[in-house]
Protein backbone atom coordinates (compact mmCIF):
# COMPACT_ATOMS: atom_id res chain seq x y z
CA UNK A 1 0.00 0.00 0.00
CA UNK A 2 1.85 3.15 -1.02
CA UNK A 3 2.10 6.54 1.37
CA UNK A 4 0.23 9.10 -0.41
CA UNK A 5 1.48 11.35 2.69
CA UNK A 6 3.45 10.81 6.26
CA UNK A 7 3.59 13.32 8.91
CA UNK A 8 4.98 13.73 12.74
CA UNK A 9 4.03 16.03 15.36
CA UNK A 10 5.34 16.68 18.99
CA UNK A 11 2.79 17.85 21.45
CA UNK A 12 3.56 20.47 23.86
CA UNK A 13 4.15 17.56 26.49
CA UNK A 14 6.85 15.75 24.02
CA UNK A 15 4.28 13.19 23.25
CA UNK A 16 4.62 11.97 19.94
CA UNK A 17 2.10 11.03 16.88
CA UNK A 18 2.41 9.99 13.36
CA UNK A 19 -0.29 10.46 10.41
CA UNK A 20 -0.28 8.33 7.64
CA UNK A 21 -2.53 8.49 4.47
CA UNK A 22 -2.04 5.58 2.07
CA UNK A 23 -3.75 3.75 -1.17
CA UNK A 24 -4.85 0.47 -1.79
CA UNK A 25 -3.44 -0.32 -5.53
CA UNK A 26 -5.36 -3.71 -5.22
CA UNK A 27 -8.68 -1.83 -4.59
CA UNK A 28 -8.17 0.09 -7.94
CA UNK A 29 -9.09 -3.18 -9.78
CA UNK A 30 -12.38 -3.14 -8.36
CA UNK A 31 -12.87 0.75 -9.62
CA UNK A 32 -12.52 1.83 -6.06
CA UNK A 33 -10.07 4.67 -4.51
CA UNK A 34 -9.35 3.32 -1.00
CA UNK A 35 -7.15 5.63 1.16
CA UNK A 36 -6.42 3.80 5.14
CA UNK A 37 -5.36 6.68 7.34
CA UNK A 38 -3.48 5.80 10.57
CA UNK A 39 -3.32 8.31 13.60
CA UNK A 40 -0.34 6.74 16.16
CA UNK A 41 1.16 7.78 19.20
CA UNK A 42 4.48 6.64 19.18
CA UNK A 43 7.79 6.47 21.23
CA UNK A 44 9.84 9.45 20.03
CA UNK A 45 13.26 8.05 20.00
CA UNK A 46 13.09 5.08 17.44
CA UNK A 47 9.05 5.68 16.41
CA UNK A 48 7.65 2.15 17.74
CA UNK A 49 3.95 2.30 17.87
CA UNK A 50 2.53 3.22 21.74
CA UNK A 51 -1.37 2.93 20.42
CA UNK A 52 -2.93 3.81 16.96
CA UNK A 53 -6.39 4.46 15.55
CA UNK A 54 -7.02 3.48 11.57
CA UNK A 55 -9.95 4.47 9.25
CA UNK A 56 -10.31 3.80 5.82
CA UNK A 57 -12.17 6.10 3.24
CA UNK A 58 -13.08 4.39 0.09
CA UNK A 59 -14.57 6.12 -3.17
CA UNK A 60 -16.36 4.17 -5.18
CA UNK A 61 -16.60 5.49 -8.97
CA UNK A 62 -19.49 3.59 -10.09
CA UNK A 63 -21.43 4.01 -7.59
CA UNK A 64 -19.74 7.48 -6.78
CA UNK A 65 -20.44 6.70 -3.07
CA UNK A 66 -17.37 7.92 -0.10
CA UNK A 67 -17.73 4.76 2.81
CA UNK A 68 -16.11 6.02 6.05
CA UNK A 69 -15.36 2.73 8.00
CA UNK A 70 -14.44 2.81 11.49
CA UNK A 71 -13.23 0.49 13.78
CA UNK A 72 -16.03 -2.01 15.31
CA UNK A 73 -17.72 -2.34 11.73
CA UNK A 74 -19.53 1.40 12.25
CA UNK A 75 -19.40 3.05 8.79
CA UNK A 76 -20.98 6.00 7.06
CA UNK A 77 -21.96 5.76 3.40
CA UNK A 78 -22.29 9.30 1.28
CA UNK A 79 -23.88 9.04 -1.76
CA UNK A 80 -22.29 11.90 -3.54
CA UNK A 81 -24.99 11.34 -6.51
CA UNK A 82 -27.91 12.21 -3.26
CA UNK A 83 -27.22 14.35 -0.85
CA UNK A 84 -30.50 13.17 1.38
CA UNK A 85 -29.67 12.09 4.73
CA UNK A 86 -30.39 8.74 4.03
CA UNK A 87 -26.88 8.14 3.00
CA UNK A 88 -26.05 7.75 6.22
CA UNK A 89 -26.81 3.39 7.25
CA UNK A 90 -26.01 1.26 9.99
CA UNK A 91 -24.46 3.64 12.67
CA UNK A 92 -24.81 3.02 16.38
CA UNK A 93 -25.58 5.76 18.65
CA UNK A 94 -21.83 6.96 19.39
CA UNK A 95 -21.98 10.20 21.94
CA UNK A 96 -22.84 9.86 25.40
CA UNK A 97 -26.09 11.66 25.40
CA UNK A 98 -27.30 9.24 22.58
CA UNK A 99 -26.72 11.59 19.56
CA UNK A 100 -26.24 9.82 16.27
CA UNK A 101 -24.25 10.46 13.49
CA UNK A 102 -27.68 10.42 11.72
CA UNK A 103 -29.30 13.14 13.82
CA UNK A 104 -26.17 15.33 13.56
CA UNK A 105 -26.33 14.57 9.51
CA UNK A 106 -29.58 15.56 9.26
CA UNK A 107 -29.18 18.96 11.03
CA UNK A 108 -25.92 19.93 9.68
CA UNK A 109 -27.20 18.79 5.83
CA UNK A 110 -30.34 20.08 4.93
CA UNK A 111 -32.62 18.16 2.24
CA UNK A 112 -31.80 20.69 -0.51
CA UNK A 113 -28.00 21.15 0.12
CA UNK A 114 -26.74 21.41 -3.15
CA UNK A 115 -23.72 19.06 -4.18
CA UNK A 116 -21.08 22.07 -3.77
CA UNK A 117 -22.00 22.26 -0.41
CA UNK A 118 -21.18 19.05 0.63
CA UNK A 119 -17.68 18.93 1.08
CA UNK A 120 -18.08 21.54 4.01
CA UNK A 121 -20.91 19.87 5.54
CA UNK A 122 -18.88 16.65 5.85
CA UNK A 123 -16.18 18.41 7.43
CA UNK A 124 -18.27 19.13 9.88
CA UNK A 125 -19.45 16.15 10.43
CA UNK A 126 -16.28 14.84 10.64
CA UNK A 127 -15.10 17.11 13.17
CA UNK A 128 -18.00 16.43 15.12
CA UNK A 129 -16.78 12.99 16.01
CA UNK A 130 -16.05 12.54 19.84
CA UNK A 131 -12.76 10.77 20.25
CA UNK A 132 -9.71 11.20 22.40
CA UNK A 133 -7.34 14.19 22.21
CA UNK A 134 -3.71 13.54 20.30
CA UNK A 135 -4.58 10.99 18.05
CA UNK A 136 -8.34 12.57 17.85
CA UNK A 137 -6.59 15.25 15.80
CA UNK A 138 -4.80 13.20 14.06
CA UNK A 139 -7.79 11.28 12.84
CA UNK A 140 -9.77 14.00 11.80
CA UNK A 141 -7.60 15.68 10.02
CA UNK A 142 -6.96 12.66 7.69
CA UNK A 143 -10.37 11.65 7.62
CA UNK A 144 -11.38 15.86 6.69
CA UNK A 145 -7.92 15.87 4.00
CA UNK A 146 -9.03 12.76 2.57
CA UNK A 147 -12.91 13.00 1.98
CA UNK A 148 -12.42 16.96 0.74
CA UNK A 149 -10.01 16.21 -1.85
CA UNK A 150 -12.11 12.63 -2.91
CA UNK A 151 -15.14 15.40 -3.67
CA UNK A 152 -13.21 18.05 -5.20
CA UNK A 153 -11.66 15.04 -8.01
CA UNK A 154 -15.23 13.70 -8.20
CA UNK A 155 -16.87 16.84 -8.93
CA UNK A 156 -13.62 17.26 -11.62
CA UNK A 157 -14.96 13.84 -13.07
CA UNK A 158 -18.55 13.03 -12.13
CA UNK A 159 -19.84 12.87 -15.53
CA UNK A 160 -17.46 11.13 -17.33
CA UNK A 161 -19.47 8.00 -18.98
CA UNK A 162 -16.68 5.73 -18.60
CA UNK A 163 -15.62 3.91 -14.93
CA UNK A 164 -12.03 3.35 -15.93
CA UNK A 165 -10.80 6.12 -17.38
CA UNK A 166 -12.62 7.90 -14.67
CA UNK A 167 -10.92 6.28 -12.00
CA UNK A 168 -7.17 7.33 -13.86
CA UNK A 169 -8.33 10.44 -13.54
CA UNK A 170 -9.38 10.48 -9.97
CA UNK A 171 -5.76 8.72 -9.27
CA UNK A 172 -4.15 11.63 -10.93
CA UNK A 173 -5.83 14.20 -9.33
CA UNK A 174 -5.04 12.90 -6.07
CA UNK A 175 -1.01 12.94 -7.43
CA UNK A 176 -1.84 16.19 -8.29
CA UNK A 177 -3.42 17.55 -5.19
CA UNK A 178 -1.32 14.95 -2.76
CA UNK A 179 1.36 17.82 -1.21
CA UNK A 180 -1.99 20.22 -0.56
CA UNK A 181 -3.30 17.57 1.18
CA UNK A 182 -0.17 17.24 3.46
CA UNK A 183 -0.44 20.75 4.10
CA UNK A 184 -4.23 20.36 4.91
CA UNK A 185 -3.75 17.60 7.08
CA UNK A 186 -0.58 19.43 8.99
CA UNK A 187 -2.78 22.70 9.21
CA UNK A 188 -5.88 21.12 10.81
CA UNK A 189 -4.10 18.95 13.04
CA UNK A 190 -1.84 21.67 14.47
CA UNK A 191 -5.41 23.89 14.81
CA UNK A 192 -6.93 20.88 16.74
CA UNK A 193 -3.74 21.08 19.17
CA UNK A 194 -3.85 24.14 19.88
CA UNK A 195 -7.66 24.36 20.18
CA UNK A 196 -7.21 21.05 23.11
CA UNK A 197 -4.26 23.19 24.15
CA UNK A 198 -1.61 20.24 23.39
CA UNK A 199 -0.06 22.98 21.39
Amino acid sequence: MPTLFEKEFEDKDGGHYRLSLDLSDAEIMNDKIFHEIVAAQIEPDGGDVIGEAKVTVAYDCKEQTITLAFPAGREIVIDLGRVEAETVREYEDYAEDNYTFEEHFRKILPDDTSASELSGAIEELIQGFPTEPGIGCLIKAGLSTSVGQLIECHHETRDWPLVTPKVRAMLRCLQVNVMAMGVRAFGRTVRCFVSLGLQ
